[in-house]
This record gives C-alpha cells, structure tokens and sequence, in this order.
C-alpha cells in the first residue's frame, strides 16, 4: 500500500515496496508535487518522516489503520533541506496533499486524513486524557533515552544510514556520561569533541550488551 523512498540496504530484496534515495532541499518539493495523469482520487498522499521518531510513526498509523496507499519519504537526519523547503524548519512528520500545503504536526495530520471523507468514515476516538500515561513517560524517560538514542546508531534505519546522520542525531541528542556524570545541556555537548560525544555513546551501548549478555 506504501510507496517507499530510501536507500535499497534497508529493506530486503523480496519487499513489494518501490525504494530510491529521497531527495533534499527544492527538489523535494518538486517530487512531492509532481503526479501522474488519473483521476485525483488516485493521487496518492506524501508523507516525509523519520523511522525512529515516534511522532512521524503516531502520524504513519491512520494511514495503515485506513489502508490509505501513500508515498513514504524517509528522510536522512542530517537533512536540513527537505523539511525546510516544505514547511520553513526542521521537522517531521510532514504531510503533502495534492494541490495543498505541505503540513507539519503528528496530530494535525492524523486529524486531516482521518477526516478526509475519500478515506472513509472517521474512525478515531477522541483523546482520552490519561495522565497516569504521561507520569509514566516522564518518571522512566530519563532510561528510556539512553536505551532507545544508544540503541539507534548501530540499527538498520533509514534516516540515520549516513554518518553524517548519525554524527548529527549525537550532536542533537545529549546523555548522561557513562560513570554516571550529569547529562549536559545541548550548548556544552556541542562544545566537546565529536569523538568524546560519540565515546559516551558507544560505552551505554557496550554497557548494556554486556548486561544483557551477563544476565
């Protein structure tokens, strides 16, 4: 249902979805505009995101639970261009309609397409307002980043492929050192050397191989 844009590595040879590089900067736009002849009920949406964020997999979801065919654009981190030409900033997920404006906002996007009556009927339910949900995601966050950011790097994704990606995504991301130091705000982290940046990395990542090899 999904047509796929990124680099052949990441999925296997057998897959049914169509995959090339995503493009950068204008050129982005003008692929994401440019469309087939056909009726415009065929006109497929764009959807730009990052496999490992979870706001572009929240807006990914309405598309599979309608079944709704679309283009899926994945883009490198490190990629300023693309986002920027589509909304002005860097960020994603982005949703490109035929004949409107390129929109950014997981939830945004999740209401616009779960509205559109050429995909059926809405389908779902208003939020329900859970705090014990949100407690929960702020009290285990500060584990969860060092399982989840150290994890990323040495796995098959599409938007990280490049080391360029990968270097960016460190330098966006700061953690706590590996002896226990106090994670940095984003002005010193920046300030160090990539190398030491990438050192505390590697070392969760290492230590908790170890962990699990252990247990």
């Amino acid at each position: 249902m999904t047509a796929l844009s990124r680099a052949p590595s990441i999925l296997p040879r057998s897959s049914r979805s169509s995959v090339r590089p995503a493009p950068r900067g204008a050129r982005a736009v003008g692929a994401s505009t440019a469309r087939g002849p056909g009726p415009a009920r065929w006109q497929r949406p764009d959807l730009y995101v990052y496999d490992l964020c979870p706001f572009c997999t929240r807006a990914r979801m309405i598309f599979g639970l309608k079944k709704i065919p679309h283009r899926l654009i994945f883009m490198s981190y490190d990629d300023v261009e693309t986002p920027t030409a589509l909304i002005g900033k860097k960020l994603a997920p982005i949703l490109h309609l035929s004949g409107e404006a390129p929109m950014p906002e997981s939830l945004d996007i999740i209401k616009r397409i779960d509205d559109d009556s050429r995909w059926g009927p809405p389908i779902l339910q208003a939020s329900s307002g859970r705090e014990d949900l949100k407690l929960f995601e702020k009290k285990h966050w500060p584990l969860m980043r060092l399982l989840i950011h150290t994890r990323l790097l040495h796995a098959y994704v599409p938007d990280l492929v490049f080391r360029s990606a990968r270097d960016y995504f460190i330098d966006q991301h700061p953690i706590q050192g590996p002896s226990g130091e106090e994670r940095p705000n984003i002005e010193l982290w920046r300030s160090w050397e990539p190398s030491l940046r990438r050192s505390w990395y590697q070392q969760h990542f290492e230590a908790w191989n170890d962990a699990s090899d252990s247990s």
